[in-house]
């Protein structure tokens, strides 16, 4: 038992450092590119939860929809609650719409900064930086990094808060129409979190790899050009071929084994949403049968637990 509790403890923390976060990269990032682009981050992140607000605000009118419209045959409210989904639909597109467009001109100002900083550090350095330093590694500094940087603010920052502001107000929801029912799937959290935390470790570890075999493709084929009356004069095109083979080789085996790790994440999630789905009918049908929710009630609950997972 004592061996289990270790493991799990060396689990959360993650001790490694291989593959701990560096926070302090981040922070970097923030204090080198982030900050200069606050104003576009900060109208990313508020048309981000206004979207997600939108979508909880869209769940919310399916209690009255059945309540009211279905069950008490109120004419009058629906017409008035179509109105209201076409209006928060229509505020979740266009708040999704600016907020692309703001995260996307921080994401693409950023990269930018970061190629002109590297091109004004790389033209400073020694000439003997040069004679040690791969062709291939200055250049994916240009290319993969600055593409990472991009994707930090594009696409991660967006997930993040996305994905923030959906599951607050989304559990939120749970526990105000709901809150028996909320009580018995938590259980599924440590279900969903455990699985998807290995996932993402090991993701990263496959990401650096993969970062590695790039520079190293570009070096290959940089030397090769360079050195390519050399390489025909001592008929060494073979051994090249064989070295540029094993490099593609190693992409190839990793950019399946991060297409592996990504896709395993959606089943996971959908077993546990099956689930979920299971216990919230069962415990929703007892629930309505003694007049602890209502039947819209339980709508809502459903679409919001999907909405969350």
């Amino acid at each position: 038992m004592h061996k289990f509790w270790q493991k799990l403890k060396s689990f959360i923390k993650n001790d490694n450092p291989q593959t701990r976060i560096k926070w302090s990269l981040y922070g970097r990032v923030w204090r080198e590119i982030g900050r200069a682009n606050w104003k576009w981050l900060l109208a990313g992140v508020i048309c981000t939860t206004i979207a997600a607000a939108a979508e909880g605000f869209s769940i919310t009118l399916v209690k009255k929809v059945i309540d009211q419209g279905f069950i008490e045959k109120n004419m009058e409210s629906l017409f008035v609650i179509g109105l209201q989904i076409i209006a928060a639909f229509g505020a979740k597109g266009l708040f999704t719409f600016m907020k692309t467009l703001a995260m996307t001109h921080a994401g693409l100002m950023g990269a930018t900064t970061l190629r002109r900083k590297l091109y004004r550090h790389m033209l400073k350095q020694p000439m003997g930086y040069f004679s040690k330093t791969h062709t291939g590694d200055l250049i994916n500094y240009f290319t993969g990094m600055a593409s990472a940087v991009l994707a930090l603010v594009t696409d991660t920052v967006i997930k993040i808060v996305h994905n923030t502001a959906t599951i607050i107000m989304m559990v939120g929801l749970m526990v105000w129409y709901a809150p028996q029912m909320t009580a018995v799937l938590l259980f599924l959290v440590p279900a969903v979190v455990v699985p998807l935390t290995i996932i993402t470790r090991k993701r990263r570890k496959v990401a650096r790899n993969t970062f590695g075999a790039d520079a190293s493709s570009i070096t290959q084929i940089s030397q090769s050009i360079e050195g390519v009356k050399t390489i025909q004069a001592f008929c060494a095109e073979d051994k090249e071929q064989q070295n540029m083979n094993a490099i593609e080789d190693r992409r190839v085996s990793l950019g399946m084994r991060q297409a592996t790790l990504s896709g395993m994440q959606s089943p996971i999630l959908e077993a546990m949403i099956s689930v979920g789905l299971f216990m919230a009918l069962m415990s929703g049908g007892y629930f309505i049968a003694n007049g602890s929710i209502s039947t819209g009630d339980f709508a809502a609950f459903l679409l919001a637990l999907t909405a969350a997972y």
